[in-house]
């Protein structure tokens, strides 16, 4: 089997028009359907009765989507634990980063720190409505590298410098 693409994320949110606005209002992500889930999916998948679940499908990029889901009613969210598993954070492909930390920034995003430069990749860190962290990212070069390359070298990288697994 071969993946074609990382096809959708999905975060459960408190609003779906807070996070509607957000996600369309800072970034530009349109949404391309509302779903309410039908009752029996809700059960077979999330072991929940007595709940709705509505879904925002936002498009990211080409073709890719972040799927919100609001759950009714809902709980409160617990703050998240970075040392144990879990889904750390949501990464936007920016053209870029220094440009759109200002222009956030001037219509009030708050972000955890300024822009930062690791190995060729600028990125800052701000958080949505609900808490989840969204990177913006610019990979800059590494962004074609990975695009046009990035199969070749990880394959070559599993039969080579990460064969033996247990050693990482």
């Amino acid at each position: 089997m071969r993946v074609k693409t990382l096809s959708q994320v999905g975060m459960t949110v408190t609003s779906l028009k807070k996070s509607i606005d957000f996600y369309w209002g800072h970034f530009g992500l349109p949404v391309m359907a509302v779903v309410d889930l039908p009752p029996t999916v809700i059960k077979e998948i999330y072991g929940l009765e007595k709940t709705k679940v509505k879904i925002a499908m936002l498009r990211c990029g080409w073709g890719n989507f972040i799927e919100l889901f609001e759950f009714t009613p809902g709980q409160k969210g617990s703050e998240v634990k970075w040392n144990c598993p879990n889904i750390t954070h949501l990464a936007l492909e920016v053209p870029n980063v220094h440009k759109a930390f200002k222009e956030l920034t001037a219509k009030g995003v708050k972000f955890l720190a300024p822009p930062m430069v690791e190995s060729g990749n600028t990125f800052a860190f701000l958080k949505d409505p609900d808490g989840h962290l969204v990177e913006l990212t610019n990979l800059g070069f590494l962004y074609y590298v990975n695009k046009f390359l990035g199969g070749i070298v990880g394959r070559i990288n599993m039969a080579t410098k990460y064969k033996n697994r247990d050693k990482l």
